[in-house]
């Protein structure tokens, strides 16, 4: 069985990596494309903005035969996110177990 803290470094990793992820593909492939095509391509951290463009993102390339394998995490990253969520829950949760009496 994992311990404690590896069990929190390994959630830690993950969000680390999400929140990477989702901000490299955002700015290294979503904005670019927006305003080559002179669209809204202003960075945004307002969550329903940035979705909105992404969204665009994704209608763009939708006729694209041979998708990139970014597409399908940017779909479902919300989905990412809550797993990584619980992830980090269940660490923290085993965290306040083990401190407890």
């Amino acid at each position: 069985m994992m311990s404690v803290g590896a069990h929190f470094l390994l959630a830690s990793v993950a969000v680390l990596l999400y929140i990477g992820l989702g901000n490299f593909l955002y700015v290294g492939r979503v904005l670019p494309l927006l305003a080559d095509l002179g669209l809204q391509s202003n960075y945004t951290l307002h969550p329903r903005r940035r979705r909105a463009q992404i969204d665009s993102y994704l209608a763009l390339i939708e006729r694209v035969e041979h998708r990139p394998w970014w597409a399908a995490y940017l779909r479902h990253s919300h989905m990412a996110g809550i797993v990584v969520g619980l992830l980090m829950l269940s660490a923290v949760t085993r965290m306040l177990v083990a401190i407890g009496p």
